[in-house]
């Protein structure tokens, strides 16, 4: 963030360390018996404030030790388990709203009524204005509320200039698709690989990689087996940052087929889209959560419905057409314009210190 900030991450567990490397990380996992403790709390009490006696007690040691002004707490459920010692210290508190934490888990009603509680106390952050609007729904004070979109490394996602798609195939060349991300309900991969297959049918040069894993990787591959796609769609496990920019550079089309799961999982605004319209990709997804406040159907990308495998076919066909790269500039334009990391960065450091000084709490 910045040398002026000494930033220590707090955890009850850690993931992708190899991925995401950073000193003044403080994990305190849970005891099988505390994590069988916490799952009844949860389950017949309702209570997402579930740290154990022990994880209180080190949290608030560490916090005493290195003299923490400001708790910056990422998703709505984690930021329940921090509050009572952020309360209880007087430490500003803000909450960070991604995606579940705003629709799905708003069908939970001690959760609601918890949040409700905490945010007389804490600030938000939502990741986009539907996320905001889910929250104001749900009963969270507006004025409590900012927005504010995450950003990419557009040095990391440069724009690359392409050969547009009808030139491509007149040319014979191949149409490279791509998808990047978790293999999960609401990311929606079983569309994109049923239209992707209408696709093939009047452009059989084209290719579709898929990047991730995930709970559903498994059931996504035998239906790639089962229609006999193996040759044409090719999964290619998990990539870094660093090599999905690379893979997104030899890429043409980005697909991105996000829906609200049977549960009512919503996403929040996908970075990865940020990504992929920085290096100038022509961009095909959903109307879904806060996607249209980033792609604008026509203009710097094209969207359909959720859930439309005729609607996301005939938007692929659409772009086979495209004979120039106004939608590629378009789409480098909006990302270099609002949602750019250094952007987001700056936001953060003033709202620290405004926090910290009272400015804002």
């Amino acid at each position: 963030m910045d040398s002026s900030y000494d930033i220590h991450v707090f955890t009850t567990e850690i993931r992708n360390l190899n991925k995401f490397k950073r000193s003044n990380i403080h994990c305190f996992k849970r005891s099988y018996v505390e994590e069988i403790i916490s799952k009844i709390k949860t389950k017949f009490f309702g209570k997402y404030q579930n740290l154990s006696f022990r994880q209180i007690n080190s949290f608030s040691a560490l916090i005493d030790e290195n003299k923490i002004e400001l708790i910056h707490a990422h998703f709505g459920y984690g930021a329940l388990q921090i509050y009572p010692i952020a309360k209880k210290k007087h430490i500003p508190l803000l909450v960070h709203f991604h995606g579940v934490d705003a629709s799905l888990m708003l069908k939970k009603k001690n959760y609601v009524e918890q949040l409700r509680e905490m945010m007389k106390y804490a600030k938000a952050i939502a990741v986009s204005k539907h996320i905001a609007a889910n929250l104001i729904d749900a009963g969270i004070p507006e004025d409590r509320i900012e927005v504010q979109y995450l950003g990419i490394p557009i040095e990391l996602f440069k724009y690359v200039k392409r050969t547009s798609p009808s030139k491509l195939i007149k040319t014979h060349r191949n149409l490279q698709f791509i998808q990047v991300s978790n293999f999960v309900e609401k990311k929606g991969h079983i569309y994109s690989i049923l239209a992707f297959q209408k696709l093939l049918n009047i452009c059989p040069g084209a290719h579709l990689n898929l990047i991730g894993e995930g709970p559903l990787l498994h059931s996504c591959k035998k239906v790639v087996h089962k229609n006999g796609l193996s040759n044409k769609i090719k999964f290619l496990g998990v990539k870094n940052s660093e090599e999905v920019a690379e893979i997104m550079k030899k890429s043409d089309i980005f697909l991105h087929h996000s829906i609200t799961s049977k549960k009512g999982d919503q996403e929040g605004l996908p970075t990865v889209l940020m990504e992929a319209m920085s290096t100038g990709m022509i961009i095909i997804s959903t109307f879904h959560s806060g996607i249209p406040e980033l792609v604008k159907n026509g203009f710097n990308g094209f969207l359909v419905r959720e859930k439309d495998i005729e609607g996301y076919f005939f938007a692929m066909k659409e772009v086979l057409q495209l004979g120039d790269d106004r939608i590629n500039q378009n789409a480098r334009k909006t990302v270099v314009s609002s949602f750019r990391l250094d952007k987001n960065t700056e936001y953060l450091k003033k709202k620290y210190s405004d926090t910290i000084t009272k400015k804002q709490f």
